[in-house]
């Protein structure tokens, strides 16, 4: 059946609306489940199930998720040559300031008078 442009528009725009729902709502899955990880040691085996039945979607959703998460902490320790420790306090901060890495962000280390601090920023 044909459909007039004003149809078409509104279909077009609740389908963005629709996915990106679905985009934040992972966004906040893989931050949650970046602070898991991060309270395990980055020691995945077996914790899958229990998140995936804690955050009540599919285990396969949670493995890409897992997946996900631990190929980009390891990209981020390649590219910046990065300590674990180091890597693992930019990314407890990410996830304390609700930024999910696939949005950019930018971190900064400084010191003065002998204190360190450590920021980080969206993009």
């Amino acid at each position: 059946m044909p459909m007039t442009f004003c149809e078409v528009c509104k279909r077009a725009g609740g389908r963005r609306r629709y996915h990106a729902k679905r985009n934040r709502a992972r966004d906040r899955r893989q931050l949650l489940v970046m602070s898991v990880l991060l309270k395990l040691n980055w020691k995945t085996y077996g914790y899958g199930r229990m998140l995936s039945d804690a955050l009540s979607v599919d285990r396969a959703t949670i493995s890409r998720d897992i997946r996900y998460i631990v190929k980009w902490r390891k990209s981020f320790l390649e590219v910046g040559r990065l300590t674990d420790e180091f890597a693992d306090a930019v990314i407890a901060r990410l996830v304390q300031a609700q930024i999910h890495p696939r949005h950019g962000f930018t971190w900064t280390y400084g010191i003065n008078c002998g204190f360190a601090s450590l920021t980080v920023r969206r993009i």
